[in-house]
């Protein structure tokens, strides 16, 4: 027996040094019962209701929490307002983190960090998620909760709040004829402001943009086989770093800095950070051929 959406019944931005925290949610964050939504049905046995397959999200433009570069992801947060017979193995969710290409939920998504997550708890808390992406300069960020308790008939209510939060939040959950990200307002949910929140830094606080610098520079690019780094006095440099789109390092070099090979790697767009001994990073976008 399929159900509409069923509520349970019962922007800001914070800089610490280069860290910074991108949600529209007070800190920390407060659920309040009876605020969220999901896509629920039961079964036609004994009734036990269950979420049908939902996804909600938020969308964040990196501009307006004054982050003018690209952004470093390390951690991911959200809220659970309530699990309805939580399984013993707990309830499993994926946490995606996209760009999007046009304004949000209109745009085309790319996909830049996922992790899956198993919730053990059933009552008002938050889960932290270690999760590395990297984020270009002026994006529009999204993060989406996909969770789907069918199999495991069980209930799972994201945390919201709506109390001074006016920015948008979506759900998508097709078992509700709900087959695009829509605001939740539009459905009759208005307090449902899903609480999330993401954790990072700017690449380029205290650094210097290569792009931008005629002191260092980071040749051919983009590389088919091997990449070489020209400084005004070689020695300065202490070290080269490369990172994946998800912003994983993958490699460091140390006292070699011509000839890099890089003709393992897949063709893409890395971010290389030069470390130089006066305590400068460099950083440079490296597309490999």
């Amino acid at each position: 027996m399929k159900n509409l959406f069923t509520p349970l019944i019962f922007g800001m931005a914070c800089m610490i040094n280069a860290q910074s925290i991108i949600t529209y949610s007070t800190q920390p964050f407060n659920p309040i019962m009876g605020e969220s939504t999901s896509c629920n049905g039961n079964t036609e046995t004994v009734g036990n209701a269950f979420s049908w397959d939902n996804r909600v999200s938020r969308s964040f433009f990196l501009t307006d929490f004054d982050i003018q570069n690209d952004f470093q992801i390390h951690k991911v947060s959200f809220a659970v307002q309530n699990i309805i017979f939580l399984p013993q193995d707990g309830y499993p969710v994926t946490v995606n983190l996209y760009t999007s290409e046009g304004a949000y939920p209109n745009g085309e998504l790319t996909l830049i960090g996922t992790k899956d997550v198993v919730i053990t708890q059933d009552d008002f808390h938050t889960v932290d998620v270690d999760l590395e992406a990297l984020v270009p300069a002026g994006s529009e960020l999204v993060m989406e909760i996909h969770y789907n308790g069918e199999d495991i008939v069980s209930a799972l209510y994201i945390g919201a709040n709506g109390q001074n939060d006016n920015q948008p939040a979506y759900i998508q959950a097709e078992m509700c004829d709900v087959f695009t990200p829509v605001e939740v307002a539009t459905i009759g949910a208005p307090g449902a402001k899903w609480l999330m929140s993401i954790e990072g830094e700017d690449t380029l606080l205290g650094t210097i943009d290569v792009i931008n610098s005629s002191k260092i520079s980071v040749y051919p690019n983009p590389v088919a086989e091997s990449f070489s780094i020209q400084k005004e006095n070689s020695q300065e440099i202490l070290q080269v770093e490369l990172f994946d789109h998800s912003g994983k390092k993958i490699k460091t070099y140390a006292n070699r800095f011509e000839n890099i090979s890089v003709s393992d790697l897949p063709e893409g767009i890395y971010l290389i950070k030069i470390h130089t001994l006066t305590g400068k990073v460099f950083n440079q976008k490296l597309i490999k051929k």
